[in-house]
């Protein structure tokens, strides 16, 4: 398997965009829905963009599987948006898909193409998308990662493991609250 240098991206045919400050790409800040009935405002997918690195890496669809491989270990990413030539997302191949090429073609897999691997039907969330359903979607198409596309155009890329931590810390935010109640002294 050819290896590419980390930086080296039109090799693989693969480009690198980047988020505006704030998440949107037209620089307006996103404001999650209002509250739910209990008073709790629901984390939205934006929010969890914000957290992130505003680099989305994709390749495009003719490019080797063995070029993607490279670039997602040149770059520590586990999935790469696939975009046509006119830069909207038209799939995902992830290291899952990666390994699968190795099974099925073993030393082909230098020259077939990302095209080859990628799912009908990928599976996207806008980034006013709540990240209880993005988790929802998640678990019912096991998928890792959701491409986030506001009006056709990419705007990040969130994986499981960042939906978990984000619910990670708000049940251990919810925890403390619950153990500061219980040590609140009581009115008599």
């Amino acid at each position: 398997m050819e290896t590419m240098p980390p930086n080296d991206f039109r090799a693989a045919g693969a480009r690198r965009s980047r988020r505006t400050p704030g998440g949107d790409p037209r620089g307006r800040s996103r404001r999650p829905d209002p509250p739910d009935a209990q008073g709790v405002t629901p984390m939205i997918v934006m929010q969890l963009l914000d957290g992130k690195s505003a680099e989305v890496m994709s390749i495009a669809p003719g490019a080797t599987i063995a070029a993607a491989a490279a670039l997602m270990a040149g770059a520590g990413v586990g999935a790469l948006v696939v975009e046509g030539i006119d830069g909207h997302p038209v799939g995902l191949i992830s290291e899952r898909e990666v390994t699968l090429a190795v099974a099925r073609w073993g030393g082909e897999l230098g020259t077939r193409p990302v095209r080859s691997l990628m799912a009908d039907g990928m599976t996207t969330v806008a980034p006013e998308t709540p990240v209880v359903e993005a988790m929802r979607l998640m678990t019912v198409r096991r998928a890792r990662h959701l491409p986030v596309v506001d009006r056709g155009r990419l705007v990040g890329i969130v994986s499981i493991g960042d939906v978990l931590k984000s619910r990670l810390e708000e049940k251990t935010a919810e925890n403390q609250v619950l153990m500061d109640i219980a040590r609140w002294p009581k009115a008599a």
